[in-house]
């Protein structure tokens, strides 16, 4: 009969077994392995996270997490040592994300939107085309 209550403190994340002590609800502590997550965040709803191994797919899905529930307390802690290969890895992901995206912004700048995009501005009102000068002169 023990080991039936205690089922039910095991929660299971994709092929990681999950043990929670539950003292109270705010006393929930869940440790798991980041590489087979299924919707962990909307399913534990925590309010902390340290993360020992900072991963940049991680944290994009606690900012997307936090969007989605603005009213939510959630803190984020990183477990690194200073200058040690697991904060220059995660440093130097951060930085190639970053010029990607400066990369995107820059070149989107420069690109012409078809008239039949969806989503324009000015799809209602569309603006008259040039007419070449022979039928501009013709008129």
């Amino acid at each position: 009969a023990a080991d039936d209550d205690d089922d039910d403190d095991v929660i299971v994340v994709g092929d990681t077994r999950t043990r929670c002590r539950r003292k109270r609800d705010a006393d929930n502590i869940f440790v798991y392995a980041h590489e087979r997550r299924v919707n962990v965040l909307n399913h534990i709803q925590p309010s902390f996270v340290v993360m020992y191994d900072p991963d940049a797919a991680f944290i994009r899905e606690l900012e997307v997490y936090k969007a989605q529930h603005p009213d939510a307390p959630l803190k984020v802690y990183f477990m690194v040592y200073d200058t040690s290969l697991e904060e220059q890895k995660y440093l130097s992901s951060i930085k190639r994300e970053s010029a990607a995206f400066e990369h995107l912004i820059r070149t989107k700048q420069h690109m012409a939107v078809p008239a039949e995009q969806e989503g324009r501005t000015d799809a209602q009102n569309p603006l008259p085309l040039p007419l070449p000068n022979s039928l501009a002169r013709q008129r």
